[in-house]
């Protein structure tokens, strides 16, 4: 951006000083001339313009060098009277020739003076940053005859200004990385939180259920045999359920420590799909369900460990039915070029776009409330995911939102050597 400046002046140090201590002053561009045009009576003048440090130019309105002083020529590698004669442009970094040429044309119309910062190539290669000013001379008739322009050299301070420009922007990104790792643990402080609370209650209310009904049998509160066995049936689902509690909680634990393994070798994929199906059918009918089974009609065969992947069918396929009220659940397979894709899609309560991300992280549910209306510990998921890339697979979930579903896909490599070119889907209630 370009600016204008009015004076220029020098301040000359004693006769007996060392020429490189010449302190320049941009204040009386008057002086300069004197200095680089003046006769005799300006050698002293022009003697420590010439040793000057700073870059000293006079252009005709060609942009020619007519004059320049040799002490910062030398220091940016050229011969002294090298530059005379040429094009001052012809030095200028080609990105800057634009500003550089609109501060000449600023200070033309303005009579007066114009302030840069460029480019200016070295002899050896490369470039240094200057900050220059540039002054019109006129004739005596007040018409403009040239140029001079003063350049002070102001590469370091770029150098300086890149490098806390740099500092800042690791100072910006720690203190984001700093705030995340905050967030992420008052996150974490959350989820224990949460998690404590729901261990409790899903811990408390089947051991409420198990010891309450086994109390009121021993105790011969129930008279008929009618009554003793529905109580004795609900401390037993009762037991199921605890026990289904603590074995996810180990399981996890175990994962964490990386003491499980995967045992992989060909698995058909319709047999665990039948047994799957049929050990969970029962439970959709209670609820009125309708559970559906589209399979292929090749043998298909993944590469898997065959008790995980039933383990991870059995939890997502029974929690479609947990937090489905009123439809159906589908279980289907297809192939998609050497993967073969288990998905299970159902019609229940959906899950909140903004919470889906989260709902592979453990201990976290779709609904962690205390008036939440389906038990569970919020790692059936987590625990399918990571079993799942345990055999080198994924598991993908997508729901629309609330009350429009949710389907899962788990997605694992075909088992070497077999041939599934084309194959035809058969539907199965």
């Amino acid at each position: 951006m370009c600016r204008l400046s009015k004076t220029f002046r020098i301040r000359a140090i004693p006769k007996d000083a060392a020429p490189t201590k010449v302190s320049l002053l941009m204040n009386d561009f008057q002086s300069l001339r004197f200095a680089v045009e003046g006769g005799p009576a300006d050698n002293h003048l022009r003697r420590l313009v010439d040793q000057a440090h700073d870059l000293i130019c006079q252009v005709d309105l060609g942009g020619i060098i007519r004059y320049v002083n040799p002490a910062p020529t030398q220091a940016l590698g050229y011969v002294p009277g090298q530059l005379l004669g040429r094009s001052l442009f012809e030095f200028v970094h080609a990105d800057d020739l634009p500003i550089f040429s609109a501060a000449l044309e600023i200070a033309l119309l303005d009579h007066g003076a114009g302030q840069l910062e460029h480019r200016w190539r070295r002899a050896g290669g490369g470039f240094v940053w200057l900050e220059t000013r540039v002054q019109v001379l006129s004739d005596g008739w007040g018409q403009p005859r040239g140029a001079i322009y003063y350049s002070r050299d102001v590469t370091r301070s770029k150098q300086l200004e890149a490098e806390l420009a740099f500092t800042r922007g690791r100072l910006a990104a720690a203190e984001a990385r700093v705030q995340q790792l905050t967030e992420s643990a008052q996150a974490a402080e959350r989820a224990k939180i949460e998690f404590l609370a729901l261990v409790s209650h899903e811990l408390r209310t089947p051991l409420t259920g198990l010891l309450g009904g086994l109390s009121l049998v021993l105790e011969g509160l129930l008279k008929s045999p009618e009554e003793q066995h529905e109580f004795i049936q609900l401390a037993h689902r009762a037991g199921y359920h605890l026990l289904d509690v603590i074995n996810q909680m180990l399981e996890t634990a175990t994962l964490e420590a990386g003491g499980l393994s995967a045992r992989l070798q060909p698995v058909a994929a319709e047999p665990v799909l039948r047994d799957v199906v049929g050990i969970l059918r029962p439970l959709a009918q209670r609820k009125g369900l309708q559970l559906k089974l589209q399979l292929t009609t090749a043998e298909l065969r993944v590469q898997a460990d065959p008790n995980l992947l039933r383990h991870i069918l059995l939890n997502l396929v029974g929690n479609a039915i947990k937090f489905t009220e009123t439809g159906q659940v589908e279980v289907s397979q297809r192939l998609a070029g050497d993967r073969m894709l288990f998905s299970v899609e159902d019609t229940g309560i959906g899950i909140a776009l903004g919470i889906q991300s989260k709902l592979f992280q453990p201990f976290v549910q779709g609904d962690s409330s205390a008036t939440r209306r389906h038990s569970g510990t919020g790692l059936g998921l987590y625990l399918s995911r990571r079993l799942a890339e345990l055999m080198g697979g994924r598991l993908h979930l997508h729901s629309d939102g609330e009350g429009l579903g949710t389907r899962l896909v788990l997605e694992l490599p075909l088992a070497p050597g077999g041939d599934y070119a084309a194959y035809d889907g058969v539907a199965e209630d």
